[in-house]
């Protein structure tokens, strides 16, 4: 799987890490859960 850097808001980051270990799953895996949800929602 390749990777990228994306800058995000110290904040933003800690509502993440929240999402993550609520659900018991990795930031990355939690992060392309709530974009796809976002995606959806606009799309």
């Amino acid at each position: 799987m390749a990777s990228e850097t994306v800058r995000i808001k110290p904040e933003t980051h800690s509502k993440l890490k929240e999402l993550a270990a609520k659900a018991g799953e990795t930031l990355p895996s939690t992060l392309e859960k709530a974009v796809d949800a976002y995606y959806r929602q606009q799309f």
